[in-house]
């Protein structure tokens, strides 16, 4: 086997449709039991998925997502614009108006995205559950050993977070000092996030005049969207916890589940109880194939981006190519292709 990709989110589908394309051979090896990553949805309708992950695009800043987004033909739409509201730490609320998008989405969420690629390669060179454990140079050959079998490959792409990467996995022979230091201060985009999600019957706040979008210091939601489909088929919101990954586990997703709804009928009205249908929460920083005990605190910023410069004997044999790899834009899903394209150059 030429070319082994450990982890098959988005970078690393998207490596194998490069590597499909040019008509090389390559295997994919994921530890869940499903693909997507970051990008993953929860399905609402047979071709929409919420999204857990990222959520949007904006054409002019992600021009490499924007152009694989027309290559796959893919449906997209604008956020809706228009009153926003806001509610201060000690429960003034309020409302302004924001005239600009707050970007695009794709039509049956972001997992399209997922889906598109994997309809573009060889499924049968993908295999999931199955987590790697060391990975191991042999001579000039790459022995990747995971929890089922040995694989021998010429190259191994990372499509890993590196603290994930320097967390989970064993190299031999180690990975150098700067480069184990580097990816474990990497800091992991999401990790730390936890995103409560609700499914109403219809976007009832359209009828007030509301886009669905909130902004809020009292909480437990920091920051609240409307993620509904653009043909009103449905109502969905999402809100980021502004409470830090352990007083969450503390609290219970029942309690959070208690407060973020009663955070929303203060925001909403009682009509958010009468229209909902089910609410969720992802926990990001409890997910063991993201997240590590590094992450457990918020990242104030998108990682910097992680060293990719590995020399003497990993040298041209293990790349990693997850978005905090990217060169410019390190934790965005346009990051995920950057990485790739810049390991497809060497």
């Amino acid at each position: 086997m030429k070319h082994l990709i450990v982890g098959a989110g988005l970078s690393g589908l998207y490596m194998a449709y490069q590597l499909e394309k040019a008509g090389e051979d390559y295997l994919i090896l994921e530890g869940k039991d499903q693909v997507g990553g970051r990008a993953k949805g929860l399905q609402v309708l047979p071709n929409w998925e919420l999204e857990l992950g990222a959520t949007w695009f904006w054409p002019d800043f992600d021009k490499l997502l924007a152009s694989l987004i027309d290559q796959l033909g893919l449906e997209t739409f604008d956020q809706p614009t228009g009153t926003y509201l806001y509610e201060e730490s000690n429960g003034e609320k309020g409302q302004y108006h924001r005239p600009f998008s707050d970007g695009r989405r794709v039509s049956g969420g972001m997992s399209q995205l997922i889906q598109a690629l994997l309809s573009r390669i060889n499924t049968e060179n993908l295999h999931l559950k199955e987590r790697v454990k060391e990975i191991s140079l042999k001579g000039e050959s790459i022995q990747v050993l995971t929890d089922k079998q040995l694989w021998q490959a010429d190259k191994v792409f990372l499509a890993l977070p590196p603290r994930l990467a320097a967390t989970r996995i064993a190299f031999s022979p180690q990975l150098p000092d700067s480069i184990q230091q580097n990816w474990l201060s990497t800091d992991t985009w999401m990790a730390p996030h936890a995103k409560y999600l609700a499914e109403f019957s219809e976007p009832f706040w359209r009828q007030q005049g509301l886009t669905g979008n909130a902004m809020s210091h009292l909480g437990p939601l920091v920051e609240i969207h409307d993620i509904s489909d653009q043909a009103n088929q449905f109502g969905a919101l999402f809100g980021f916890f502004g409470i830090p990954s352990a007083k969450r586990q503390a609290l219970g997703q029942n309690q959070l589940k208690k407060l973020a709804r009663a955070q929303l009928v203060r925001l909403f009205g009682m009509d958010t109880l009468k229209y909902l249908k089910n609410d969720t929460i992802k926990d990001w920083s409890q997910d063991a194939y993201l997240a590590t005990s590094q992450d457990q605190q918020f990242a104030l910023n998108h990682p910097q981006s992680a060293n990719n410069q590995l020399s003497a004997s990993w040298q041209n044999k293990l790349v990693g190519i997850a978005s905090e790899f990217a060169p410019t834009a390190p934790g965005f899903l346009s990051g995920a292709l950057e990485a790739v394209n810049e390991a497809l150059k060497k």
